[in-house]
């Protein structure tokens, strides 16, 4: 039995002290004793009872349709379609269980099973992060005492196939070898902003300043049920941001912003103005696969690893950044990454250069 001891506080309120094992002193106050007990008696519940539901009819099916509806309007309309295609294809198995008698055991066998028929690192970590967020809620809902996948470690993702990334003698063939202005601007800003598909695509005019040689990202292009939508938000918070850019590469952004001017002049009544710097033939979003093509023709010609795709372009940013010496902050905000630690995390790989480098900074210590 815990040691508790019990006073009136000047205030007038009364004060319980617990003292638990593995945890040491707790405190509760209330306007009297039993508001104490209350408050007491629900955090042993919370801590130290298994996990369970107050009312064991209550599906996971039924819980995550509730989930969903109030999860709708917090999150992106492509997030949210990621999470209903995970559901329907990895959490189905769940649906008709009672949510109390789902174990993380149970969760992490089942991931395993997925993990070994094929299924990648990177999606099995998605549908771990969803469904233990699923549980999280149902924690806050009072349904369940404790999460089942507290204390259960997260997949790791490991990548498939290792990151292709240009030198700088590669990203200068590769775009000295396009010759379309509009095709070398985007693939061009891409590469020098290292800026996600979807931010380049929803880049506007608006937020690109000429005098300063700035850009601002602000908002993205989504693909909800086949559909393009303009997202009027970034992916994350730090995902808006403003960025410097190289003054030959506003050149080029400012010979395209004259041949836009040109279109919306010319009066086809088709043509609705978004104000984006890439837009397709009447105006709206270009598609993001007509992208990833481009950069995949312009590779191949020029005779770049098989593994090349656009998403290089980005990572051949960082790198570029990084041998040069730039600070890993420097980098994190280019690339809009939510911490400094996922700039390390996805970068940790030495170049031959920066290995060459290293070892270069000790001939005075040798010498």
């Amino acid at each position: 039995m815990p040691k508790q001891k019990v006073k009136r506080r000047a205030d007038g309120r009364v004060q319980i002290q617990r003292t638990y094992k593995g945890i040491g002193n707790k405190w509760f106050y209330g306007k009297n004793l039993a508001e104490c007990e209350r408050k007491r008696k629900a955090f042993e519940n919370l801590m130290f009872t298994p996990a369970n539901m107050v009312s064991p009819a209550i599906t996971f099916g039924e819980y995550v349709n509730v989930w969903k509806a109030a999860k709708k309007s917090t999150v992106a309309e492509d997030t949210f379609e990621t999470y209903e295609c995970y559901i329907r294809n990895h959490l189905s198995v769940y649906s008709d269980m009672p949510i109390a008698s789902i174990s993380g055991t149970q969760v992490m066998a089942q991931l395993q099973k997925k993990l070994e028929s094929g299924l990648s690192t990177r999606t099995i970590e998605h549908i771990y992060v969803l469904i233990k967020a699923i549980f999280q809620s149902a924690v806050v809902d009072g349904l369940l005492s404790r999460n089942p996948l507290l204390g259960e470690k997260k997949p790791k993702a490991h990548r498939s196939r290792p990151i292709t990334i240009l030198n700088k003698k590669q990203a200068k063939d590769f775009l000295s070898g396009i010759e379309d202005v509009n095709h070398r601007a985007i693939l061009e800003l891409t590469l020098v902003s290292g800026m996600r598909r979807s931010e380049v695509l929803g880049l506007t005019w608006e937020n690109v300043d000429f005098e300063k040689g700035l850009i601002t990202i602000s908002q993205a292009v989504i693909k909800v049920r086949n559909k393009l939508r303009i997202n009027p938000f970034t992916k994350t918070s730090s995902s808006y941001r403003t960025i410097a850019i190289a003054p030959d590469t506003m050149e080029r952004l400012r010979t395209i912003y004259r041949i836009d001017i040109a279109k919306r002049e010319a009066g086809d009544i088709r043509y609705i103005n978004n104000g984006l710097v890439f837009p397709g033939r009447f105006g709206g979003p270009l598609y993001p696969d007509y992208v990833t093509k481009l950069a995949k023709k312009y590779g191949k010609l020029c005779g770049l690893p098989e593994g090349f795709t656009l998403h290089s372009l980005r990572h051949t940013h960082a790198t570029i950044l990084l041998s040069d010496g730039k600070n890993y902050k420097v980098v994190q905000h280019r690339l809009g990454h939510s911490t400094a630690q996922q700039t390390l995390d996805t970068y940790s790989h030495v170049t031959p250069d920066m290995d060459e480098g290293a070892s270069r900074s000790f001939d005075s210590v040798i010498k």
